[in-house]
């Protein structure tokens, strides 16, 4: 009986571990601003509910401590790779933020960002704010559920393997980084473009003109407006992209 209990702690220390893993970096669930004990009480009530799951699929556990160590390691990194993939969509639109920041001029308007541990731009934040709520407002962190659930289907209890697949999926996974930061940017980063087309030809038809002068709040301006007109299909392209991002992370998890 005794053996019976321990086996199954150890298997719940397990899920345990993978989710409090994931939760720890996963989009909105590992924010800066939510408390550790929070965290980790949700990590105990996600546990609880998966356990049943994960024990249907969990091999024979080997109460040896140099096997329970390698495990716990497998499962930390299968958390870890779960919820920094999820996050690789919000550092697109970071990266958004960024592209058209340094094309206004705005570039060094920075803060502190307590998540990133670094400086950021405003319009990072911003983007990265809106992306959020995006996620939310399509029950993205009801995906992230899924896909733990998925996970434990998939990928059972020490059955972490770094195959080629695996990494395929990952660099598919990474140019979305890229692809999301220029269909997100593009409207607005060809428009101060043609700005500064426009100031270089001022600039030649008119010598006499201040072009740094006028250049700048002309920049700042065109900026803001052509977020202010293309904001609705921003977020119409962010939401697809979003979805095709679930499709993606689906096969991701699937290749463990």
């Amino acid at each position: 009986m005794s053996n019976i209990l321990l086996s199954q702690f150890i298997l719940f220390l397990f899920v345990f571990i993978r989710l409090t893993a994931m939760i720890a970096v996963a989009p909105v669930f590992g924010d800066e601003a939510i408390p550790a004990q929070a965290k980790i009480a949700l990590g105990l009530f996600l546990s609880l509910t998966f356990f049943p799951i994960a024990a249907k699929n969990a091999p024979s556990l080997n109460s040896q401590l140099a096997q329970i160590v390698v495990t716990v390691f497998q499962e930390a990194t299968i958390g870890l790779l779960m919820g920094f993939s999820a996050n690789m969509i919000f550092s697109g639109a970071m990266m958004a933020g960024e592209f058209i920041s340094f094309n206004m001029g705005l570039g060094f308007a920075h803060f502190f960002d307590p998540n990133l541990g670094q400086s950021v731009t405003v319009l990072s934040r911003f983007f990265y704010v809106t992306s959020i709520l995006i996620f939310l407002a399509i029950n993205g962190h009801h995906f992230l559920l899924e896909s733990l659930q998925l996970s434990y289907s998939t990928v059972p209890i020490g059955g972490l393997s770094f195959n080629e697949s695996m990494f395929d999926e990952m660099m598919k996974l990474s140019r979305t980084i890229f692809i999301v930061a220029v269909k997100i940017s593009a409207p607005a980063v060809v428009c101060l473009f043609l700005t500064n087309v426009v100031l270089a030809i001022l600039a030649r038809v008119v010598p006499q003109m201040n072009v740094f002068l006028v250049g700048f709040p002309l920049q700042v301006a065109t900026g803001l407006l052509v977020l202010l007109v293309i904001s609705p299909l921003m977020v119409f392209v962010f939401k697809k992209l979003l979805l095709d991002f679930e499709e993606n992370f689906f096969e991701f998890v699937k290749v463990i």
